[in-house]
């Protein structure tokens, strides 16, 4: 709530404070040490703001899933360093943006800026020079990398031009347009739109414009310097078609080569990724080589996002061109090497991931334990003792009225639906904890639950005679239930909410199957496990560490059905044998 701002706050002021204490202090301390900070260009910027309550929520799209284009979001530090090259104290308060960072270095540095380059060098300014102010533009979608292809359709778009700003929210069934008067209102929290139609449509206007026009500029001038002329044809060397490139096998680059005329000039088209991921365009390049890397482990990691790679190569001048060659990039850590026996390697490797799992989970029992011997046991005996006293007290009065097997399944039921309940606000927090212990392992557990699920239900089956539609059907369920998982990879919160309704599904079903028949139950074990599937989300829109998505709520249900679907085809069974 607001009332929580002030520790946000604090909390977000103790990071950068370990940012500076940890980092920025001893790298320039050691460029002192090295001789090298009076001539070294330090620059710290960052790539979005960060909301911190402002306007309900914390954190950017990619963390909150509520894109907006609000000051705190966009407004990024721009810190220049350089006692050789800039004067200290300087300060310029002109709007600029983070494509001005790259020219304004190479002009720093005295080097020539290319004219595909969109910024400007701001040079001028921290030598006091008056600069243009130009608008500023952006978009986003609702959760950044991180969106679904039904947040994909949502775009949050900004016209920034002070005193004035202008923010466009557009999608399916949404079209909103704010407006701020940022002399007056820098907080953005006076919408001023209905107050000046006039400026918002010419904003917004311009806004659009530049939505139609914005391109990437060409990519370099046609020099007429001692190149030679492409002559035969061209054939790339490497990569192969097909190939998978592996970090360290690749030295940690990604190198492209061919054959041709080696002071000639060429161009890599390529086409990279599907989806929000994928990309096209052309690198100019001169010589037989286009080299990209060294990458960091991660950065390379990060480029697997955007398999598979496609390129070729063509002439400048001349109509040659390459085959289009298709490769992958694998993750780092996946490849094994190649005088290995696969068979041992895995297991190895299964070994290791078992361990980060199970030490993660041992040091979550151990945090446990600690915590709990900050409580007397005193404590421990009177809770206890009072649970004891609630269980014998009720159990006699739910057994004489509804008798001891209802009490038994509709209590399965009710302690199974309060757990899921109990644990809504905190389950983020607990699974944050586990991942962090188990290196990301924890995300294992799920598939392990599905497995063991696969194998009771196989052995269930084993146990029967199954005619062909009962086989069929079960085969049907397995192949939803593991596209389902597969599509969840990136989402074990939801991939435990697959396993968490249907299971109530079956619950509920058992328990009141003792009073119903078979259809019955299954209808009113499928709308019961709806419903609380339903509330579950529900109650996660209220919670400000949670998200609320209409899939999650068909995601429920649809895991429901899948629980009374597996009931259905058992009983089919179950009938043939008797039969």
């Amino acid at each position: 709530s607001s009332a929580d701002s002030g520790w946000v706050r604090g909390l977000y002021d103790g990071q950068i404070r370990e940012m500076d204490e940890t980092f920025f202090r001893p790298l320039v301390r050691h460029l002192k040490d090295l001789g090298l900070y009076e001539r070294t260009l330090v620059i710290v910027t960052a790539d979005h703001g960060e909301e911190l309550l402002e306007h309900g929520f914390i954190g950017h799209p990619s963390t909150s899933f509520k894109g907006s284009a609000y000051d705190e979001l966009l407004k990024i530090p721009f810190v220049m360093t350089c006692p050789d090259l800039i004067s200290a104290g300087t300060r310029v308060s002109t709007q600029v943006q983070n494509v001005d960072i790259f020219p304004t270095v190479l002009d720093l540095l005295e080097l020539p800026v290319p004219a595909c380059v969109q910024g400007r060098s701001l040079v001028g300014t921290l030598r006091g020079d008056p600069i243009e102010p130009l608008p500023a533009f952006t978009e986003t979608t609702q959760g950044g990398y991180q969106s679904t292809p039904e947040m994909m359709k949502v775009r949050v778009r900004a016209h920034r031009h002070p005193p004035w700003k202008l923010i466009h929210s557009l999608g399916p069934g949404l079209d909103k347009i704010e407006l701020f008067n940022l002399a007056k209102d820098p907080a953005e929290m006076n919408d001023l739109s209905r107050a000046y139609p006039k400026i918002v449509d010419r904003m917004r206007k311009d806004l659009h414009a530049w939505l139609l026009t914005v391109k990437q500029a060409p990519h370099r001038e046609v020099s007429t310097g001692n190149r030679s002329a492409h002559t035969g044809p061209i054939r790339v060397r490497f990569p192969a078609n097909g190939d998978t490139l592996r970090y360290t096998a690749a030295d940690k680059t990604v190198d492209v080569r061919w054959r041709g005329t080696e002071a000639a000039a060429y161009a890599i088209e390529y086409r990279v990724g599907v989806g929000n991921y994928h990309l096209e365009g052309r690198i100019p390049v001169d010589g037989l080589v286009s080299r990209h890397g060294p990458f960091t482990e991660e950065m390379w990691n990060m480029l697997t996002l955007y398999n598979p790679f496609v390129f070729r190569v063509s002439a400048d001048g001349s109509s040659s061109v390459s085959d289009w060659v298709t490769f992958i990039i694998e993750p780092s850590g996946v490849a094994l090497p190649s005088t290995l026996d696969v068979v041992l390697a895995k297991s190895f490797w299964m070994a290791a991931e078992a361990g980060y799992f199970f030490t993660g989970i041992g040091t979550a029992l151990l945090l446990c334990l600690n915590l709990a011997r900050s409580y007397a046991l005193s404590d421990f005996l009177g809770l206890g003792l009072v649970g004891s006293l609630i269980v014998a007290g009720a159990r006699p009065f739910f057994f004489r009225r509804f008798g001891a097997e209802h009490t038994k399944l509709w209590g399965i039921v009710a302690i199974y639906t309060g757990l899921i309940y109990v644990t809504l606000s905190i389950a983020p927090e607990l699974w944050g904890k586990l991942f962090r212990l188990t290196h990301g392992r924890i995300n294992y557990i799920v598939p392990v639950i599905a497995v063991g699920f696969a194998l009771w239900v196989m052995f269930r089956i084993a146990s029967l005679k199954l005619g062909i539609v009962a086989v069929i059907c079960t085969v049907v369920i397995a192949a939803v239930y593991v596209s389902l998982m597969t599509w969840l990879s990136q989402s074990p919160a939801e991939r435990f909410h697959l396993a968490e309704y249907g299971l109530l599904s079956l619950l509920t079903y058992r328990a009141s199957r003792l009073d119903l028949d078979h259809a019955k139950a299954v209808v009113f074990g499928l709308l019961v496990a709806s419903v609380l599937g339903t509330g579950d989300e529900m109650i996660q829109w209220t919670l400000p560490t949670r998200v609320f998505e209409w899939k999650d709520v068909w995601l429920n249900v649809f895991s429901s059905c899948l629980g009374m679907a597996l009931v259905v085809t058992l009983k089919l069974s179950d009938r043939r044998v008797s039969a």
